[in-house]
């Protein structure tokens, strides 16, 4: 039950279990916060962007679980990463306008069904590292003709998905 106001340049979200809290990240135009999640469970939180700069969430280690992060729906370009050992368990991502990224480390794992937003306009990238999504699924809303995913070696278009491209463990819905 945690409120954490996020005001300066980094934010280091550390525990064994950290459970229905909000990280509110207020970031300055222009300047970038940047939210770091060490944690064994991070269970029914919010990471949001109430600033008016840009967002970096970086989830290091353990379960994401039912867990939303909001980057707000201004124009700025912001960056979520998932570490190598974390492990995405039904949660939602919302990433607004602007050019966002979205890594998910070689070694990322998911379960059940999670959410990605990419939000109206930009050029979003999703880049999953290992060669398939493993375990649940991951499921894209607002994916524009700038928009790309790449999975191991191949990336995929917008026109690649218009044009029946099937991704494993992937469902696009085009904006």
């Amino acid at each position: 039950g945690l409120q954490i106001s996020a005001t300066g340049d980094n934010t280091d979200v550390t525990g064994k279990r950290v459970e229905a809290s909000t990280v509110s990240a207020t970031p300055a135009k222009g300047e970038t916060s940047n939210v770091v999640v060490e944690t064994t469970v991070f269970k029914n939180n919010t990471i949001a962007n109430d600033g008016k700069g840009a967002l970096e969430v970086n989830i290091n280690t353990g379960k994401f679980k039912k867990s939303t992060i909001d980057a707000g729906n201004k124009k700025r370009d912001d960056l979520v990463r998932f570490k190598d050992d974390a492990k995405v368990i039904k949660s939602t991502i919302d990433l607004g306008k602007g050019n966002d990224t979205v890594r998910f480390g070689k070694g990322a794992s998911f379960k059940g069904k999670t959410s990605l937003d990419l939000g109206k306009g930009g050029k979003d990238a999703i880049v999953v590292e290992a060669d398939a999504v493993k375990g649940g699924k991951l499921v894209v809303t607002s994916f524009s003709k700038q928009d790309t995913i790449t999975v191991g070696e191949e990336t995929f278009t917008y026109r690649d998905i218009k044009n029946g491209a099937e991704i494993p463990g992937v469902k696009v819905r085009l904006a």
